[in-house]
């Protein structure tokens, strides 16, 4: 009898662990989004764009992203983040408004933009000495090319 009611105390336990955790990401993801359609929000309404046109959509995600990189390691803005962020902190959170990741972190945000507009994209690893993810870019299919 102790025995049964110790594993149900520990089941209730893990369970409301599981709970919380999926709240948790669920509220993350939901963060994410909102930055995300910031992002694209912010680029579409810029008077130069052509909303219809992929190419300049691309080339304005692109300058958006850059900036956006540059601005954070102008600012040094080097949030270090401890083990508990690193495991539940989203990628686009962690490059978007820390200074972490460089090629690859720039790459995953722009990629992530491009998709959110409809435009197809992935970060994808050069090989450098024979060795891959020496360098990371992103490729795009626009205009179907």
């Amino acid at each position: 009898m102790k025995q049964t009611t110790r594993h149900t105390k520990i089941l209730h336990l893990l369970l409301g662990f599981l709970i919380a955790s999926t709240a948790y990401l669920y509220l993350e993801y939901r963060y994410e989004q909102k930055i995300l359609k910031a992002f694209i929000s912010s680029i579409q309404q810029q008077k130069s764009i052509n909303k219809y046109n992929e190419e300049s959509l691309a080339l304005a995600a692109m300058d958006k992203t850059y900036l956006q990189m540059r601005h954070v390691e102008m600012n040094a803005m080097e949030m270090k983040l401890n083990l508990f962020d690193e495991m539940f902190n989203s990628p686009l959170l962690n490059y978007a408004l820390t200074k972490d990741g460089a090629c690859g972190g720039n790459s995953l945000v722009l990629s992530q933009i491009l998709n959110g507009m409809g435009i197809s994209a992935r970060p994808v690893q050069m090989k450098v000495n024979g060795k891959f993810g020496g360098h990371i870019i992103v490729e795009a299919q626009i205009n179907h090319k």
